[in-house]
């Protein structure tokens, strides 16, 4: 088994967040038997978070912790260790909650890995990700060497919880001393001991994790970094390359005849999906596969993503104007 987390605290609107990252979890991450996603949260979230879950369908589940402060909430990824049924997984995935999945989540768990933690390499800055170290250590770093720390791969070892241990005690201490906090709250914490200790890889998610994409080149994970905790820019990020980037996905070679003749639940009505790309859906509408499960359509002036289940029997759709959800199921298997 393998697990994705994600932590979710303080801003309601990071409930917001975390449900277009889930969204697009369904969307492209592909139906998975052996893989769990775990919301980190408090018991003010507990609720709505558990019905993004039911929603959407999630193999999911949540684990309630209270926290007080911003920076504490920021470096609760690091605790995942704590987590009771740990032990039932081989390989974890941590998701801030600024990205969308974009190709089959197994593109991540079928990736080779040591006993470090893998991050994508982001362009240096002094003290975004450096803020621990002095000018002397400073110019002996390499200037492709520091990461973002807002996805983090690694495997379930004693050696990455003692490692996780390591940088909580140096927080603790940290805030012991009252010193100041980090504009990037755990961030430069998780940088300075992955560097010093050589405890990171971050060049082999290059390709499958991507910053601040204008474009789809194949990767699994894109990820829309702002300044921390500053949901506007981010749901805006987010939203900006749903729009324009996933909604205007050209139509592959994939095609199948499970869906035509097929009529399907839509909210109180229901929709039919014809030969030759064509539809019955509130008048005349159009639809093409983007990939074996998943198409785009258009019909009643609106356009959504429709995603399958493996053999066509129901589906969850997300509507371009406003991301909202429909949910439905086959009715007939009729053909033409």
């Amino acid at each position: 088994m393998n697990l994705v987390y994600s932590c979710v605290f303080h801003q309601e609107n990071y409930i917001q967040l975390i449900s277009v990252l889930l969204k697009s979890y369904r969307l492209y991450g592909n139906e998975k038997t052996n893989v769990k996603y775990l919301v980190i949260t408090s018991k003010y979230f507990k609720e709505d978070i558990q019905n993004i879950f039911d929603e959407l369908d999630i193999f999911g589940e949540l684990w309630l912790m209270e926290n007080n402060t911003i920076f504490e909430s920021a470096y609760s990824r690091l605790k995942i260790f704590k987590y009771p049924d740990i032990n039932k997984y081989e390989t974890i995935l941590y998701l801030d909650c600024d990205i969308l999945i974009t190709n089959d989540i197994q593109n991540i768990f079928s990736l080779t890995l040591s006993d470090k933690l893998y991050v994508l390499q982001e362009n240096f800055h002094r003290t975004n990700h450096c803020y621990f170290f002095n000018d002397d250590e400073l110019n002996n770093l390499p200037p492709d060497s520091t990461f973002t720390s807002g996805i983090i791969l690694f495997k379930n070892t004693v050696t990455i919880k003692n490692f996780f241990n390591e940088i909580l005690k140096h927080i603790n201490i940290h805030l012991k001393n009252n010193e100041k906090i980090p504009f990037c709250l755990e961030q430069p914490f998780i940088i300075y001991h992955s560097i010093i200790k050589n405890m990171y890889d971050n060049k082999l998610l290059i390709g499958t994790v991507v910053n601040n994409p204008d474009k789809l080149n194949g990767e699994t994970i894109c990820h829309f970094p702002t300044s921390p905790g500053h949901y506007k820019s981010k749901i805006y990020l987010m939203y900006n390359f749903i729009v324009n980037v996933l909604f205007e996905e050209k139509k592959t070679k994939t095609n199948t005849t499970k869906i035509i003749g097929n009529v399907y639940t839509w909210n109180n009505s229901n929709i039919q999906f014809l030969t030759n790309g064509n539809m019955n859906a509130f008048g005349v509408g159009k639809y093409y596969f983007i990939t074996k499960t998943l198409i785009k359509a258009k019909f009643g002036n609106q356009e959504h993503l429709i995603k399958f289940n493996y053999n066509f029997t129901k589906f969850f759709s997300v509507r371009k104007a406003d991301l909202n959800l429909v949910k439905g199921h086959i009715l007939t298997f009729d053909k033409l």
